[in-house]
């Protein structure tokens, strides 16, 4: 008679579980995929929207999983949605995988990844190769190719530790977990419980704590410490009825009852296992049924009761050959053919015999197909790790290389704020002293143009205390009122332009105000255009008109001339920025007896015409006299 295989036969069941998680621990129908340009948005929505309803179901009802999983399959292929294909293929597998039928669940793992091979590589296409590779990782951990389930299993964790992904990253951790369980690994499957415990406590996943405190008491369980393993079982147990996962709970009163039994309370344990069975047979879940009904069938024949016993065997029997689950199907046939000894029928015992035996070689003939296959997955896998070794030189070199990119772009950056910073303290400094300057020079003009205010009115006080009309008193004034006026020009504008068309009108509307003529006696027409000159040209053209109107006021005009007019014209003469200035009256012209008083003043409107590099022509005769200027050369 067969030892109770109780604990090992849970902590494969595991799997089934947590599985579920891995595979559908995604939101679908938020938008959980990439969407292909030519799907309609209501389309993607739709498919996964199904997906969701699927993983629903997974703790619930497996064929109703099923039914969904294939609507969705169908109308991704209809309007050619390739990722809603790959996640209904890889949903089907996990039903697959929870029913026992494990060659069904890699054929369709194997599409899956056949699309994906062609598809192009990004976030959500990686995402789906993980979990692939963990359900994939999983079916070959219950096959019992735990190098090979450990290599899929590692290729998930590192796409979902880059993606950041921590609870599918703490779920395949735990099922890395379960497999070095079944390798004896206790350290490398506490170590990886442990990790999946922390994510799952900081995310507050009550599913994945339930999966984390089952595989703790399984740990324990293997290496015969079955108080603690009890303790993490209750544990697991008290979860699984909060979130009501049925899954879990039927795992959960498998557990309890195993350690119940081990530690010889058989009532008890017994009470739990047909709890156990009849949660299976709710949730289809044929592979636990049939270990269950195996197990307790042994626990009876051990205790003398030989009816229950077999009726338990002949169930897990019937299970056994429908779905060729050859491990039960040895056992229960040995198992049934004692009883049948016991009973002394013998014929039937032979016959039960030679199933069990028929059984035993077939699955010999499976491990040993099995043994050849592990060798060549154990190539791949060996070729698969030096492959991934060499990814990671190459990511830890990359990663070098970026760090010391990285390092060189803080010291730039550490040196192009010490410069910049200085260079802003420099222009601060400059900006500071520029205006500080500006106000000086503002200062200055105001000083200077008060001083030529004074001037003048000093000139014109004089003028009127003295009681006559001192001509060299009103030259003096007019001198200092074009001054004047320029360094007002210059206060209200830009200190090197002025706008000689405003200037000149003022001009010369003062020089008439101070000998008298602003009552229209005297004529004016000024013609200047609308332009702006650099200050020393305005300063003398200023001086040249206004010793030219000066010469005109004072001898040009008596009592002959009826209609006194005095004319200044300004105008360009070319394309290269000349221009010629008219400066005229219809006076009586040049009178040879004051030619010597008229000398100091043409001398004057010559040495300002110089200044500019201009030339000056003086016409003078009966209808009157005529400067003509032409600068800018």
């Amino acid at each position: 008679m067969m030892h109770l295989r109780v604990i090992k036969a849970t902590t494969k069941s595991l799997l089934f579980i947590v599985l579920g998680g891995l595979v559908f621990g995604w939101t679908g129908c938020k938008g959980g995929f990439g969407k292909r340009s030519n799907n309609n948005q209501y389309i993607v929505y739709q498919v996964d929207s199904l997906h969701q309803l699927a993983n629903d179901f997974k703790a619930s009802h497996l064929d109703s999983m099923l039914l969904v999983a294939d609507e969705a399959q169908k109308i991704s292929a209809e309007h050619d949605y390739s990722e809603g294909v790959i996640q209904s293929l890889i949903q089907k597998g996990i039903v697959y995988f929870y029913k026992g039928n494990e060659d069904t669940s890699l054929l369709l793992l194997q599409q899956a990844e056949n699309m994906l091979s062609v598809l192009p590589s990004n976030q959500q296409n990686n995402k789906l190769t993980a979990q692939k590779n963990g359900l994939k990782g999983s079916i070959y951990h219950n096959k019992a190719y735990y190098d090979s389930a450990a290599v899929y299993m590692y290729e998930a964790i590192q796409v979902f530790e880059k993606r950041g992904d921590s609870l599918q990253l703490a779920r395949v951790s735990a099922n890395l977990a379960t497999n070095y369980i079944l390798t004896e690994d206790y350290i490398n499957a506490l170590l990886f419980t442990e990790k999946a415990a922390f994510i799952f406590n900081k995310k507050q996943d009550l599913e994945g704590l339930t999966a984390v405190y089952e595989r703790k008491g399984s740990i324990f369980a293997h290496q015969e410490i079955y108080d603690s393993a009890l303790v993490y079982f209750q544990k697991s147990q008290e979860f699984a009825e909060k979130i009501n996962h049925p899954f879990f709970i039927a795992n959960g009163l498998h557990n309890i009852g195993s350690v119940y039994l081990k530690q010889g309370k058989n009532e008890i344990g017994i009470n739990y296992l047909e709890q156990t069975i009849d949660l299976y047979r709710q949730l289809n879940y044929n592979l636990g049924l049939a270990m269950s009904l195996s197990n307790l069938g042994e626990i009876y024949f051990n205790q003398g009761n030989y009816a229950n016993a077999l009726h338990y065997y002949l169930e897990a029997n019937r299970l056994a050959n429908k779905y060729d689950f050859l491990e039960i199907k040895v056992d229960a046939h040995r198992n049934i053919s004692e009883l049948y000894q016991l009973k002394k029928e013998f014929e039937t015992a032979l016959f039960h015999l030679s199933q069990s035996q028929a059984a035993q070689d077939t699955l010999a003939q499976l491990n040993k197909a099995n043994a050849i296959k592990e060798l060549e997955k154990r190539y791949v896998t060996e070729s698969k790790n030096r492959e991934i070794l060499q990814k990671e030189l190459e990511l830890e070199q990359v990663n070098s290389n970026r760090l010391l990119i990285i390092l060189i772009a803080i010291i730039i950056a550490a040196i192009l704020i010490f410069i910049i910073k200085n260079r802003m303290v420099e222009n601060d400094r400059l900006r500071e002293k520029n205006n500080w300057i500006k106000q000086q020079q503002k200062e200055l003009k105001h000083r200077t143009e008060n001083h030529l205010e004074q001037l003048s009115s000093l000139f014109e006080i004089y003028g009127l205390t003295q009681n006559k009309n001192n001509e060299v008193l009103k030259e003096a004034q007019s001198r200092v009122e074009a001054i004047n006026l320029l360094y007002y020009s210059l206060e209200k504008g830009d200190v090197k332009q002025v706008d000689i068309q405003v200037f000149i009108q003022k001009l010369v509307s003062n020089i008439l105000k101070i000998y008298g003529q602003t009552n229209g006696q005297i004529q004016t027409q000024i013609n200047i255009p609308k332009l702006e000159m650099d200050v020393n040209t305005v300063q003398a053209i200023g001086q040249i008109i206004n010793e030219a109107l000066n010469n005109s006021l004072q001898y040009a005009f008596d009592e002959s001339i009826q209609s006194p007019i005095i004319r200044v014209k300004l105008q360009s003469i070319s394309s290269e920025n000349r221009f010629q200035l008219l400066i005229s009256d219809n006076g009586k012209g040049f009178d040879k007896r004051k030619e010597t008083e008229n000398s100091i003043g043409l001398m004057l409107i010559e040495a300002f015409v110089k200044s500019i590099n201009g030339k000056l022509v003086t016409k003078t005769g009966i209808e009157g006299t005529q400067h003509i200027i032409i600068f800018g050369f």
